[in-house]
């Protein structure tokens, strides 16, 4: 299939981030807040950066834990927002396993985060739409389902699996 409509010298308009889905042994997700709005810990994914590897930036920038994900387990593609001018983008939903209630218990946002997140939770699935957008929700949700259903992707760099 021929691409002659797109310069490949030419800069790309989507947006791509990952978010890291961490669950603890009870099956709660570990969210992150920022501002009044919660989350997954996630970011953008930078130049000459893996998946892995800003999911593993991610979580240790937002909670102080060092977690490397393993395989993608949902992708959103996002519109673009006309009200606030962000561009279309896509987000990888990467899952980063269930931790020990030892290591729960040690996530929390560092210092160095403080002024952009504003605390973390452990939230039960059940209870995502008191705490996220029905958009968000759905899209945590669906990763739970592959989960669930041991659905998921192997995160590749030039086919290889990723390690960090």
């Amino acid at each position: 299939m021929a691409h002659s409509d797109i310069d490949p010298r030419g800069r790309v308009s989507r947006r791509i981030g990952v978010q890291a889905l961490v669950q603890d042994e009870m099956g709660r997700l570990l969210m992150v807040r920022r501002g009044q709005r919660w989350q997954m810990p996630g970011c953008v994914v930078h130049g000459g950066e893996s998946f892995a590897q800003a999911g593993e930036r991610a979580l240790r920038e937002a909670t102080g834990l060092k977690i490397s994900p393993s395989h993608l387990v949902a992708l959103n593609q996002v519109p673009a927002d006309e009200q606030t001018g962000a561009g279309e983008g896509l987000i990888v939903m990467c899952d980063a396993g269930v931790i020990s209630d030892e290591d729960a218990n040690a996530a929390a946002v560092p210092a160095e985060s403080a002024h952009e997140l504003v605390g973390s939770a452990w939230v039960h699935p059940d209870d995502l739409g008191q705490f996220t957008e029905p958009h968000e929700s759905r899209f945590i949700e669906e990763a739970l389902d592959a989960i669930g259903c041991e659905v998921s992707l192997p995160l590749l760099s030039r086919g290889e699996r990723v390690r960090t």
